[in-house]
């Protein structure tokens, strides 16, 4: 991927992002407001609550936000498409992430009730945490990965795989 630079942020990528704001507010009013919107999606996307998603797009939305005004004066190019996708890949992780989050506290013993919610704060902050910080939450996975998959790999090729994997876009 080159890395061209440009004098500044292309004129449509403020809109969008600020669009993509407006379409989570708006989901949100309809979901909680009218009851046929409430009806037609319920409370859960499968196992995973529905303000999961919600809150990983609106962390996503909020590092895009962050890189356009940090490097306003200094964009490269090769980041519009990783900005375009941020709210999407925010959902996946964030959704990710609190699937993460709910096996590790079962395996410790603890009971965790995800119908009702019960610490409903606490997967909604992991899941805005993972949207936001995607690439840190995805070199988690990585890890973990390597050690549950490939216990028994060399040195020489978890290096390789770092070197692959470094190529990756960071967050901002």
């Amino acid at each position: 991927m080159s890395s061209s630079s440009d004098t500044g942020v292309p004129w449509w990528l403020l809109p969008l992002q600020l669009g993509y704001l407006a379409l989570l507010m708006l989901l949100a009013l309809l979901h909680f407001h009218w009851s046929w919107a409430h009806r037609l999606v319920g409370n859960t996307l499968g196992p995973i609550p529905l303000a999961v998603p919600w809150w990983g797009a609106l962390g996503g939305i909020t590092i895009s936000l962050t890189g356009v005004f940090k490097h306003a004066s200094s964009w490269d190019r090769s980041y519009e498409n990783w900005h375009v996708a941020r709210p999407i890949m925010g959902a996946i992780m964030g959704s990710v992430g609190y699937l993460i989050f709910i096996v590790v506290i079962r395996s410790t013993g603890a009971s965790v009730s995800t119908a009702t919610r019960s610490g409903g704060a606490a997967f909604d902050l992991v899941a805005f945490l993972v949207g936001y910080r995607e690439a840190v939450f995805r070199e988690l996975l990585r890890k973990a990965v390597d050690v549950l998959l490939a216990p028994g790999s060399s040195t020489s090729d978890a290096t390789a795989a770092k070197t692959h994997d470094s190529a990756e876009a960071d967050d901002e």
